[in-house]
């Protein structure tokens, strides 16, 4: 008795435990989209939260308290590995020379590897829910937030590995190069961190949503097979989420229903 008391009051205290990691992805993904949607000045401050979103997701992803019942030790310890390195890699790369156009080969390898991890474990935790609450939703929701937000961190660095990868047919006649910096026209010297980026976020968003409005448009090889991965993962995630919410709200559903129904008969 007392073991399985000991069991249901652990099973609680992870379910606390993740949805409050929902809630909290949830509100630094939703600060990235309101930095993103400020004036240049600002703009700087979306890599800062790129940064807070990796440490969110090693310390809590990586969490053996959290993850107790989906992972195995070695795995979260190889996650947690990979998280240290991606951080270092994007400080790496923020404060590097634009000169030095392969310090971001690192990143853009440990970048997409870890949030890919991070997608699989997310998944896996929704997945373990048995009811639809508001902070499930956040959860899913900020996922996605998650995966758009990475995108453009991936262009960004594209486009610093090879400049001029994505053309932005609106910006000028001429097809000028989408990275624009605050203080220069071109990326000949300076750091990564005074470079904007704002223009490859938004186009990481419409890559995923597959819209296709046209007016930004990747030319290299690389930048094309990016976009073209991102096309894919982003319907993708939202069917694996659909599926999985859909589920458990109609499991959610029969019980209620099977609970009304043992009321009724309680009560007659």
């Amino acid at each position: 008795m007392k073991s399985g008391a000991s069991s249901s009051v652990s099973l609680r205290r992870a379910a606390r435990g993740r949805h409050r990691f929902y809630r909290q992805l949830f509100v630094v993904m939703a600060g990235q989209m309101v930095i993103m949607s400020l004036p240049w000045g600002f703009h700087r401050f979306a890599t800062v939260g790129s940064g807070l979103m990796l440490l969110l997701m090693l310390t809590q992803l990586g969490r053996r308290q959290l993850a107790a019942f989906s992972f195995g030790s070695t795995s979260t310890w190889l996650y947690r590995c990979l998280g240290v390195a991606g951080i270092a890699a994007l400080l790496g790369w923020l404060f590097t020379s634009t000169q030095q156009r392969w310090s971001g080969l690192l990143l853009l390898v440990v970048l997409a590897s870890f949030v890919f991890w991070s997608l699989m474990r997310l998944l896996v935790l929704l997945r373990q829910e048995e009811q639809i609450t508001s902070s499930v939703l956040a959860g899913a929701v900020a996922g996605y937030l998650m995966m758009g937000i990475t995108g453009g961190l991936i262009l960004s660095v594209l486009e610093t590995l090879q400049p001029g990868s994505f053309v932005d047919l609106v910006a000028s006649h001429r097809g000028s190069a989408v990275v624009h910096s605050h203080r220069m026209t071109d990326m000949v010297s300076g750091q990564v961190w005074d470079l904007d980026f704002s223009r490859l976020n938004y186009f990481a968003f419409v890559s995923i949503t597959t819209v296709g409005y046209g007016d930004i448009v990747p030319v290299r090889r690389l930048a094309q097979m990016a976009c073209i991965s991102l096309s894919i993962v982003g319907p993708l995630y939202i069917a694996i989420v659909m599926g999985l919410l859909i589920s458990r709200f109609t499991v959610q559903t029969q019980q209620e229903e099977e609970l009304e129904e043992e009321q009724q008969r309680s009560s007659s």
